[in-house]
């Protein structure tokens, strides 16, 4: 067997075993992505903090008037940086609070 011929078949098996462990690592990282939930594609009652916009759809009221009230300290949160989280168990007990203070008068 000459060195080029040698040379060609490396490189056609080279180029086989490339392809069969690409498709390999495909198929792990496929796997990999269905069992690991994205952010987004979590159920909003499970997940313990929600964000101004899924607080103010959970309120039922405008994003805007959930700053004014995190901004009057009216609202529990919790600031990551700039990114401003709502404590769901937190809100839900002041808004059961709230109910019975309302109750009560």
């Amino acid at each position: 067997m000459n060195g080029e011929t040698y040379a060609k078949r490396r490189r056609l098996l080279g180029a086989a075993v490339d392809t069969a462990n690409q498709k390999q690592h495909t198929a792990k990282s496929a796997a990999k992505r269905q069992s690991r939930p994205s952010r987004k594609g979590l159920d909003v009652e499970l997940r313990p903090v929600m964000s101004i916009e899924e607080t103010a759809a959970y309120l039922n009221l405008s994003p805007q008037m959930i700053y004014a009230e995190v901004r009057k300290g009216r609202l529990p949160i919790v600031q990551f940086g700039r990114r401003k989280l709502v404590v769901r168990a937190l809100l839900d007990e002041m808004l059961i609070a709230r109910a019975k203070e309302n109750w009560n008068r």
